[in-house]
């Protein structure tokens, strides 16, 4: 193929060139990934010395491959840990948040969990909360589901 030949991809009748041919593949495969990745949100309380663990149910097969925290609140006195366990109760691989004492509302913290992340339709995801910051705290979590 010629770099300066056009193609009509669109079958609306606007042709493209090559080079724009594969960015549109590019698109196309971006959009397909993103496809078949699925949020799943959670609210927890965080802080005041309230160690505990919650659970989340899973309503369909797939893999987390990102979790987010945001945080509704400052904290105050110490780091607050977060750690995420698959269904048998066991810590995922890299699944671990630790949010910074001192933290403004809206701070943003992250993990990408590389190993025993997988989860089937109906098992729980469990959250282990440290609780080791002096406020009570609001904190959202999004989860993002590789499916399919």
């Amino acid at each position: 193929m010629r770099e300066d030949t056009a193609y009509d991809f669109t079958g609306i009748g606007d042709t493209q060139t090559q080079e724009t041919m594969y960015l549109f593949v590019d698109d196309v495969y971006t959009s397909l990934v993103r496809a078949r990745e699925k949020p799943l949100t959670m609210m927890i309380i965080i802080g005041n010395a309230w160690a505990y663990d919650l659970y989340l149910v899973i309503p369909f097969d797939c893999e987390i491959v990102q979790i987010w925290s945001v945080l509704q609140g400052p904290t105050a006195t110490a780091n607050e840990t977060l750690t995420f366990k698959n269904n048998a109760g066991t810590a995922m691989t890299n699944g671990l948040i630790t949010i910074a004492a001192g933290s403004a509302i809206g701070v943003i913290d992250e993990c990408t969990p590389t190993n025993l992340n997988i989860f089937q339709a109906g098992e729980k995801l469990k959250v282990s909360i440290g609780s080791e910051n002096s406020n009570t705290v609001r904190c959202d979590l999004t989860f993002i589901c590789k499916v399919g």
